[in-house]
């Protein structure tokens, strides 16, 4: 037993011993598994932190690069007006090479953090195509290099227009630069299926075999040794294959039958869209990104003689553009920044401001805020110029109340026309604020007059209520006294005629309290139903004249919380309507209950047609103006009844069609039943 005993207690010893080994293996595992994660999440922190900062760079190095272009370009181009030569043309080429170097590296960037937007268009490419060669042969007439395009028939491509500018750009100008004097450049299209291919073909040194798979990688130089032959960056390329990829196409290059390379192309073709001169050639030149936006054909009307504050800065910036304002009639104040900007404004309002984004101290866009802070200045229209031209941007730019961006660096005739467009708008808006005040105090007017029509109404019915009172109450006693069958009947007509006036008396005071404001209701809970069973014997002789049945079979309670004696009135005003306007017909009333009381008043009479029903709620309408005389009514009933309605927290509406009756619908608020009817009930 002593035995058995110590080899159990050894067997539990070395279980609990590979137990506890196990689950240190499993929580070390554990611990590694939880470190490789940890480590792996701030690797990706420090990425997407590198990322950001990456993009940071790149926009404010686009600040800088473009700022120095715009003042280095606009001057060229006067000096070029003025006094042209082989040396302002070659400063010329040459700021236009670096802005394109620019405009590459943006658009690569962007194209690669997901920002860059493509808007495939249908894309005639012959005549695309024409106008690329045209765009080439100064420079391969220079260069002493035939350049031909070779395209039979046409075809239609989806794609985006700039996109697809700036690759066949690359192709082109990568072919003229590696094409020596005397030899030879073709552009060539063919279809096949659903794409469209372009060849650029040359006549150069071609490319190596081993040399292929890097062409397309970014900044990749074949020619990379310091004997280099030409210039350039090795952006091109990889640009060229991120645009056309994001298109859905494909690039490459071979051998061409020339001796050089040919580089190719494809594009999606599309088939919805036949090649015509209904598709849009795109014209606009990528090398000088303007804002498409801008209207270069400006409002007609004159906005010469203005004052434009310019906030910038760079002294040569305002200076070039105090120049383009000053030479259209502008009035132009300066200001180096944003503090000062503000002072300026406070002394002198101007009519537009002009304010650069990036500036040392308060920002473009701190500016903004504090512009549109300030109520003598919150209206005057702003115009950021701006070397971001991400859409993120532009949005920042606009949440802060910017009206319009100019991208650096712009051409003259782009910045004046946003200038005269904003100014026209802001021109145009003062004319409505002035035709606005205009048609503010011409309501006030009416409706003065409005209320001193309800007035008089209201003191007039009040006037002639004391006289009706006396006629219907001798009308009475002549009633009572009269044995005279045909004089009794001629004093009922004065009793009738005298209720009809009494009633629109009565409906034209309450017309003119209510649009005085002075009417008021009582609210009490009630029984509807009740009611309405009270209010229709009143009806039933009118009724029985023209042979109609008047039925309210409906006898349990509906409570509603509303003024019993307007209820009243409003009921009785449509029993009447329904019975006046019916003949050998019937007028049913029903009850809907639930969060509303709905009661409808529903006859088989002549109906109304849609432009009558439109009227039938107007004050002083009558709706069957034909058959008034036959009728009767005042045009108020309706009107009235809406209004009252209305204040009771209620509706009335109206369906109905000629021939087919109407019917009419009040719905009241519901209410619980009082606690003695409620214990009755349940009793």
């Amino acid at each position: 037993a002593a035995v058995a005993q110590g080899i159990t207690e050894q067997h539990v010893m070395s279980g609990f011993f590979f137990l506890s080994t196990l689950v240190t293996a499993m929580g070390l595992q554990v611990v590694h598994r939880y470190r490789t994660a940890l480590d792996g999440f701030r690797a990706r922190r420090r990425l997407e932190e590198l990322d950001r900062q990456k993009t940071h760079f790149f926009q404010n190095i686009s600040h800088e690069l473009r700022t120095p272009l715009t003042l280095i370009l606009h001057p060229l181009a006067s000096l070029a007006e003025r006094h042209p030569g082989q040396e302002v043309d070659m400063a010329r080429r040459n700021a236009l090479r670096l802005l394109r170097l620019v405009n590459q590296l943006l658009d690569f960037q962007k194209i690669t953090q997901g920002h860059g937007e493509l808007h495939p268009e249908p894309v005639a490419m012959a005549g695309f195509l024409r106008q690329l060669v045209d765009m080439g042969t100064p420079a391969a007439s220079a260069q002493h290099i035939d350049l031909e395009l070779d395209v039979r028939g046409d075809a239609v491509a989806h794609a985006d227009p700039d996109a697809l500018e700036k690759a066949l750009f690359n192709y082109l100008a990568n072919a003229l630069k590696f094409t020596p004097e005397g030899g030879r450049v073709t552009v060539r299209m063919a279809v096949g299926g659903d794409r469209v291919r372009v060849e650029v073909d040359d006549s150069g040194p071609g490319v190596a075999p081993e040399d292929i798979p890097r062409l397309f990688r970014i900044f990749a130089q074949l020619d990379s040794g310091d004997a280099r032959q030409a210039e350039g960056t090795g952006l091109g390329l990889a640009l060229t294959r991120e645009l056309v990829e994001g298109m859905g196409g494909a690039v490459g290059v071979e051998r061409s039958p020339d001796g050089g390379a040919r580089f190719w192309l494809e594009v999606p073709a599309d088939a919805s869209v036949t090649a015509s001169r209904d598709v849009l050639l795109h014209t606009s030149s990528w090398a000088l990104p303007a804002q498409r936006e801008a209207a270069v054909v400006a409002d007609p009307r004159n906005t010469s003689g203005r004052t434009v504050l310019l906030v910038d800065d760079l002294p040569d910036m305002r200076t070039v553009l105090a120049g383009m304002l000053a030479d259209v009639g502008h009035r132009v104040l300066q200001a180096s920044g944003g503090e000062e900007a503000l002072e300026i404004a406070t002394e002198t309002p101007p009519d537009l401001l002009i304010s650069d984004w990036m500036m040392p101290g308060m920002s473009g866009l701190e500016l903004l805020t504090t512009w549109r802070a300030e109520p003598d200045l919150a209206s005057v229209p702003v115009v950021v110029l701006t070397a971001r031209g991400d859409d993120g941007s532009r949005v920042d730019g606009l949440l802060h109340g910017a009206d319009a961006f100019v991208s650096k660096p712009f051409e003259r005739r782009e910045l004046l026309a946003v200038v005269h467009n904003l100014l026209a708008l802001k021109d145009r808006e003062r004319e409505l604020a002035i035709a606005n005040r205009a048609l503010a105090e011409a309501r006030e007017n009416a409706e003065a007059a409005s209320r001193a029509k309800s007035a008089f109404l209201a003191s007039m019915s009040h006037e002639l209520r004391t006289p009706l009172n006396a006629i219907l109450g001798y009308a009475e006693l002549l009633h009572e006294e009269l044995d005279d069958d045909a004089l009794t009947e001629d004093v009922g007509r004065i009793e009738q005629a005298g209720h009809h006036l009494l009633t629109l008396i009565d409906d034209v005071l309450d017309l003119s309290k209510v649009a005085q404001g002075q009417l008021t209701v009582h609210p009490e809970v009630f029984d509807v139903v009740a009611l309405v069973r009270e209010v229709a014997p009143l009806a039933a002789g009118l009724a029985a004249r023209n042979r109609n049945a008047l039925r309210v079979e409906d006898d349990t309670p509906a409570w509603v919380r509303a003024d019993r004696t307007r209820v009243r009135q409003i009921v009785l005003n449509l029993l009447s309507n329904a019975v006046k306007f019916t003949e050998d017909g019937t007028i049913d009333v029903t009850f809907a209950r639930g969060s509303e009381v709905t009661i409808e008043v529903r006859d088989t009479g002549i109906g109304m047609d849609d432009e009558q029903l439109a009227s039938a709620f107007r004050p002083f309408v009558q709706v069957h103006r034909q058959d008034h005389v036959r009728y009767g009514g005042t045009g108020l009933g309706l009107a009235v009844s809406r209004q009252l309605a209305v204040l009771m927290q209620g509706s009335l509406d109206a369906t109905s069609a000629p021939g087919r009756g109407s019917t009419l619908t009040l719905r009241l608020r519901a209410a619980a039943a009082p606690v003695e009817e409620a214990l009755e009930a349940v009793g």
